[in-house]
């Protein structure tokens, strides 16, 4: 049995096809040469130790991963501190991102600063590109706000509760 485990894994990522679909349309099958196959049992273990080492190089900041989703979190008195430590880990994760051959989408890069100050804002950039200040973020389907009142996710909550008792699905 222990002769055949690295020729069962070698498998998993060897001669892979993929295809799609959209309602009733259904894409050719493709061969899949890269990533880690999703909705797979081994999927997210396989990712996890591909991106290990990116929490070795995030520095004087904390540092949460769950599948690829990454936040990296700063408390400090000094805004500029904060600024200071959010650009520099920022720059750093970029660049294990590109050396690993994956890009992240930028787009969905966000800042909250939480502070007893209100009205303050945050300035980070990454790559040159100046990520975006809210003042609620979702993290792994939980909406946090900038108050930590979390009423966002109360309400979308009772919303739910409500539809499931008017369909009749108690």
């Amino acid at each position: 049995m222990a002769s055949t485990r690295p020729q069962t894994l070698r498998s998993y990522f060897q001669d892979r096809m993929n295809r799609d679909r959209l309602g009733s349309l259904v894409s050719e099958w493709r061969s899949v040469d890269r990533g880690c196959p999703q909705g797979s049992s081994l999927g997210p273990l396989m990712w996890n130790l591909y991106q290990y080492d990116l929490a070795q190089f995030i520095k004087d900041t904390d540092f949460s991963m769950y599948a690829d989703d990454h936040q990296v979190y700063v408390s400090d008195h000094s805004i500029e501190s904060i600024q200071e430590k959010l650009n520099t880990n920022g720059e750093i994760a970029s660049q294990w991102y590109k050396k690993n051959f994956l890009q992240g989408n930028k787009d969905k890069y966000n800042v909250m600063l939480l502070s007893q100050v209100k009205d303050q804002t945050i300035n980070v950039k990454i790559d040159r590109h100046c990520i975006t200040n809210c003042n609620n973020l979702k993290l792994l389907g939980v909406t946090v706000d900038s108050d930590l009142t979390l009423d966002h996710t109360y309400k979308r909550s009772v919303k739910m509760q409500v539809r499931r008792l008017e369909s009749g699905r108690v």
